[in-house]
């Protein structure tokens, strides 16, 4: 395991991701910047680009279409912003209230969610579709499955939202004091999800079957997901400070990344390795068979 120094305790950082160029992008909420992580044979170089200040609050991220920069939901402000190495491409204002958080590209479209009890589509800087999620649910992550419908978590309803555009919303309930956050799709087209509140991963295939992996201790907390790509997932552990690896047939296995690291946003990189954001100040590199 190694890491990168990207900002301070008090910046974050929060989410990550890699665009295709290798550079990995990670939000700092509290310095109202985005960190980007460029490797070479001397080793890491970080820039820290502006996503509009402190009161901003830049929260998740998805590479944009063309691969070379990032989309960042600003909760504080109300805005998305394109972000590139030379700082801010795009500017684009949301309704009051939206509360924007979750954010995933499909095809040159954004999916966003809002805290606020919104599903978004968003086309070339402007809303082109929209739906009300129940009044208080929280939406958090989302994701784009294999068949192109849009999943997304409600936090206080305990239940998966999924949408295809010009249809109704369907609520799939996840079971009382659940409170899921992070979703992902899988390789075979089913939806992998975190139930922060129960301890539990939950995973739905493409023909709808459901199921659920306990995790081990008391408060593992966990927070956000990503497929492996060999049918199970990694999930960072906030409550314990760990990374952990799923395997549905095998059971779970963890890795420590320390007291007070506050591990939240994770990507898995084209060499396989796995990148965990921890809120204490780092980006860390797990490699595949280590956890």
């Amino acid at each position: 395991m190694d890491e990168v120094a990207v900002g301070t305790a008090g910046d974050g950082p929060y989410a990550v991701v890699e665009t295709p160029d290798g550079a990995l992008w990670t939000t700092l909420p509290f310095s109202g910047r985005v960190a980007r992580v460029r490797f070479d044979g001397s080793g890491a170089r970080v820039d820290h680009l502006d996503a509009g200040g402190p009161a901003a609050r830049p929260s998740v991220l998805a590479v944009d279409a063309a691969g070379e920069g990032v989309w960042v939901t600003c909760t504080g402000d109300q805005r998305l912003r394109l972000v590139g190495p030379g700082g801010v491409l795009q500017d684009v204002g949301l309704p009051a209230g939206t509360d924007p958080y979750g954010i995933a590209g499909a095809g040159g479209d954004l999916l966003v969610a809002g805290l606020g009890g919104a599903l978004l589509r968003i086309r070339d800087g402007g809303v082109v579709a929209a739906v009300d999620l129940p009044p208080g649910s929280f939406p958090g992550a989302v994701a784009v499955a294999a068949d192109g419908a849009v999943w997304c978590t409600l936090n206080q309803a305990d239940a998966l939202a999924r949408w295809v555009p010009g249809s109704p919303v369907e609520l799939h309930p996840t079971g009382p004091a659940a409170a899921p956050v992070g979703i992902c799709p899988d390789d075979s087209g089913g939806i992998w999800w975190t139930e922060i509140g129960a301890g539990r991963i939950g995973h739905r295939t493409s023909q709808g079957v459901v199921s659920a992996v306990d995790l081990p201790g008391t408060t593992p907390r966990p927070h956000a997901v990503a497929d492996d790509g060999a049918g199970g997932c990694w999930v960072t552990a906030w409550g314990q400070g760990a990374l952990l690896h799923v395997y549905p047939e095998r059971g779970v296995t963890s890795l420590d990344l320390g007291t007070g690291s506050e591990p939240h946003g994770l990507a898995v990189a084209a060499d396989g390795s796995v990148r965990v954001a921890l809120e204490s100040g780092t980006l860390v590199r797990v490699v595949a068979g280590t956890a």
